[in-house]
Formats: C-alpha cells, sequence, structure tokens
C-alpha cells in the first residue's frame, strides 16, 4: 500500500502527499502511478481491494463442492402445447411464390441473354450501315475523285459508245456522254445512301420501343400473381 500511496498521493481517491508522510520520498518518488485505463483514475491500493467482502469468502475447493439430490421428475407439470402446428395457408403461399420466383428467374435469364443478343446484333447492323451510307454520302470529301467503269470496244480498239451516247458531241470530257452518265450514277448512288443512312437508324426503333413496353413488367412482383 506504501508503493502506491507513494506513487499515487495527490491524485484521485489518494490524499495530499503530506498526509502519509514528511519524509522527501514521498513529495520526489520515481515510483508510477498505475492508472485504470477504463477510469481514467488511479488504481486503489492492495489492501482495499483486499478489504472487500467477496474476498472473505471460503478459499478451500471443497467448500464449493456441489452437494448431491434427487431430481424428481414426477413433481415437474407437465407441458402446455400452445402452438397448432404450422400455418398451412402461409407455407401454400410461399411456396407457391418460391415457384414462380424461380420459374420468373429462368424466364428472365432467358429473356436477358436473347435480348442482349438481339441487341447487339441490330447495333452492329445498324452502326455498320450508318457508316457505310455516311461515307457514301460524303463521298465527296472521303475519295480521290477517280473512278472505274466497264466500256465496250471493236476490233480494232475503239469504244464504242452506249446508247443514247449520239445526243452528245464527244463521248468522254464535262460534257461528254461518260460525264452524264457518271453523274447519274452518282446521284443514284447517293440517294441510296441517305435511305441506308434512315434504314440504320430505324434498326435501333424495335428493341427501344420494346424495352420501353415491357419496362414495367421486368421487375418481378409477387403480390400480382393471379
Amino acid at each position: 500500500d506504501e508503493l502506491f500511496q507513494k506513487a499515487c498521493c495527490g491524485k484521485t481517491n489518494y490524499d495530499d502527499c503530506g498526509t502519509y508522510g514528511t519524509d522527501d520520498g514521498w513529495y520526489n518518488s520515481s515510483w508510477k502511478c498505475p492508472i485504470n485505463d477504463y477510469s481514467d483514475k488511479p488504481f486503489q491500493t492492495v489492501g482495499e481491494y483486499v478489504a472487500e467482502a467477496g474476498c472473505d469468502e471460503p478459499s478451500a475447493w471443497s467448500d464449493w463442492d456441489l452437494k448431491d439430490a434427487v431430481f424428481y421428475c414426477t413433481d415437474v407439470p407437465d407441458c402446455t402445447i400452445t402452438c397448432g402446428g404450422p400455418n398451412k395457408d402461409i407455407i401454400r403461399t410461399t411456396t407457391e411464390q418460391c415457384g414462380c420466383m424461380l420459374e420468373w428467374l429462368i424466364h428472365a435469364v432467358w429473356v436477358k441473354f436473347s435480348l442482349a443478343a438481339v441487341i447487339y446484333i441490330l447495333m452492329n447492323v445498324s452502326r455498320m450501315l450508318f457508316t457505310r451510307a455516311c461515307c457514301k454520302v460524303f463521298w465527296e470529301h472521303l475519295s480521290p475523285k477517280v473512278f472505274t467503269y466497264t466500256a465496250t470496244c471493236d476490233e480494232k480498239g475503239r469504244v464504242l459508245a452506249p446508247e443514247k451516247a449520239d445526243q452528245f458531241h464527244h463521248f468522254t470530257g464535262e460534257d461528254g456522254a461518260l460525264k452524264s452518265e457518271l453523274d447519274r450514277t452518282l446521284a443514284r448512288y447517293v440517294e441510296a445512301a441517305k435511305w441506308e443512312v434512315l434504314f440504320a437508324a430505324l434498326l435501333n426503333v424495335p428493341w427501344i420501343v420494346f424495352l420501353s413496353l415491357v419496362d414495367h413488367t421486368l421487375t418481378y412482383d409477387p403480390n400480382a400473381q393471379s
């Protein structure tokens, strides 16, 4: 106890150092006061802990032995059963909902992968058609403006003009028959490309409309079962 008093004098639960003695050792003690981490206060002296009433209990192990006793089962009252067994209606409803949920899960997985595959195909076809059509529409900015055509010639190597070429003064040149045919071909080429752009955009309409129509039924609702 003296060591606790010397280390903790002047702190909580302890008197001033002068109360325990006037020796200079009380004031200049190098002992460290042990602090209880839970209460942030110094521990009491050992004597105070030992003085607790609980320490007066018998210390011999033989004093703690349980004495033999007789247990009379017939004196125990019978149990009163208050449970009427499982509720069959609840079990039936829960089982039905579990079965429906499993069926819905199987259908959902199948529909999910099927829709993903269809949407993937439509989007990629749309992307390829749209890109190709845009290249056709803007061919003037994306090509060197050099064309290859198929012509017919005779045994002397002279090019035979196509039908209605006699309406022009000559076959080649800016005002020739070949230029006129090239303009008509390019016009048809660009016109068809514009329709391809529209078709590529419309390819995305089916899956967008489908998802918007069935969006409210994609989430499973057990209360919606008939």
